[in-house]
């Protein structure tokens, strides 16, 4: 398919590649967040959560407008939209790390622990689970290590999921930069205008 001369060119293979990243690894921090909701809900946990499905719309978009309807693609969009996903992230993966630090400090492992997100629990076994005030009922169990290590993954994974951000937001601000000289528009059909001529003297 030609590209439009409201399209970036720079990047190519090397930022789809890195756009598949992206969503891929976004599910995989969405599957991990998603379960750790699931037992108990925390800030940096659901913050991950939004942050993973804020990530699969906008590369889902970036990949739609770029291989399928150019009509949709505005450069501008996807500057805009990267640097929102270079905050989300950077806010959450910290967030949730150092809330699994404290955590982990915070729970004895061996003690008998009851709570409104876990009753009865031994061991770091959750059998039962109070859940919008109604009575306490019989759920799947899960261990606090296992609970704890994928929160780690989805903090890991968000810190990558940050730096492939950063780098996709540094290769659209350099090529914009570069359409943007050469007389590149961001609207479909317009025709690319002349750059400026320096006068030399």
């Amino acid at each position: 398919m030609d590209k439009g001369n409201h399209m970036l060119s720079n990047g190519g293979g090397a930022l789809l590649g890195l756009r598949i990243a992206q969503l891929v690894v976004a599910v995989a921090t969405l599957g991990l967040s998603a379960y750790g909701v699931y037992w108990i809900s925390f800030d940096g946990d659901d913050m991950t959560l939004f942050s993973s499905i804020a990530t699969i719309i906008i590369v889902v978009y970036y990949l739609l407008a770029t291989l399928s309807f150019p009509s949709l693609y505005n450069y501008w969009a996807i500057l805009g939209l990267d640097i929102l996903a270079v905050i989300f992230w950077v806010v959450s993966f910290p967030l949730l790390a150092s809330e699994i630090a404290n955590y982990t400090e915070y729970y004895s492992y061996t003690d008998y622990y009851s709570g409104y997100d876990c009753s009865y629990s031994y061991d770091g076994y959750c059998y039962y689970k109070q859940k919008r005030g109604l009575e306490i009922a019989k759920r799947a169990t899960t261990t606090f290590y296992t609970y704890r290590n994928a929160m780690i993954a989805a903090a890991a994974l968000g810190g990558l999921e940050f730096l492939l951000f950063v780098a996709t937001l540094i290769i659209v601000a350099i090529g914009i930069s570069r359409h943007r000289k050469s007389g590149g528009h961001c609207v479909p059909g317009m025709t690319p205008t002349q750059p400026p001529v320096q006068a030399t003297v």
